[in-house]
């Protein structure tokens, strides 16, 4: 999904037409949702940290999180960014694996085997496991996923499942290990500004698919679609 998702306002550059008038009539949603769920669904949030390809290349400063929307297309947001909290799932995922795999529900024992192969070799399993939420932008005025898969990520996931259908601002800390080791981790508190909210109906349609994504079923995509640029350690 692209920022062209989004309901776009009534202006200069958008034709007075009504869009019912130009989708064909045997458009099926329910066959169309099997088209848009899983890896494919939604560009991500990234938090670029100094390990992360983006920051190697001097493309995005250390600290600043970026709008992935493919492996060489991305959107700098910033050191800290506005968001809607719109939804939260399990996720596990195999970017090592060729193709690449993802799962959704982690009673499954294909979950369960991708999070055992993560913590057995945390720096190169090629596996990550762990929160995506569902994010709203609305300066972008477009939903996007954002993946707390590292150990230090995921301590911060009771704060954003705690602002589900509220507004937070995302933004970042250091920490470090007893190697002396930094790296940066999300930082999530309730919005201080008011935000405009999502067109509700595409909400309604959004998060639906987003947490119905054939949780027992695998997903499959190439590694350059999937773009995983994680920042190590975790």
């Amino acid at each position: 999904m692209s920022e062209a998702l989004a309901t776009p306002a009534q202006n200069a550059n958008t034709l007075p037409v009504n869009t019912e008038n130009l989708v064909a009539k045997s458009f099926d949603e329910t066959a169309a949702a099997k088209f848009v769920t899983g890896i494919d669904f939604l560009v991500r949030i990234q938090l670029c940290g100094s390990s992360t390809n983006l920051c190697k290349e001097g493309k995005i400063a250390v600290g600043n999180y970026a709008l992935i929307k493919n492996k060489n297309e991305f959107v700098d947001l910033g050191k800290s960014l506005n968001v809607w909290v719109c939804a939260l799932r399990m996720k596990a995922l195999a970017f090592g694996d060729d193709p690449v795999t993802v799962y959704y529900d982690p009673k499954t024992p294909e979950f369960q085997d991708i999070v055992r192969r993560a913590e057995a070799d945390k720096q190169n399993s090629g596996c990550m496991a762990g929160f995506e939420f569902l994010l709203y932008i609305p300066d972008k005025r477009t939903y996007a996923t954002f993946f707390l898969s590292s150990a230090s990520a995921r301590n911060e996931a009771p704060s954003l499942k705690a602002l589900i259908t509220k507004t937070a601002t995302l933004s970042s800390a250091l920490a470090e290990n007893k190697k002396k080791q930094k790296w940066h981790v999300p930082k999530a508190l309730t919005c201080s500004v008011p935000l405009a909210p999502p067109d509700m109906e595409e909400f309604a349609s959004v998060t639906s698919r987003f947490v119905n994504a054939m949780p027992s079923s695998v997903k499959k995509a190439d590694a350059a679609k999937v773009g995983v640029d994680a920042d190590r350690p975790q």
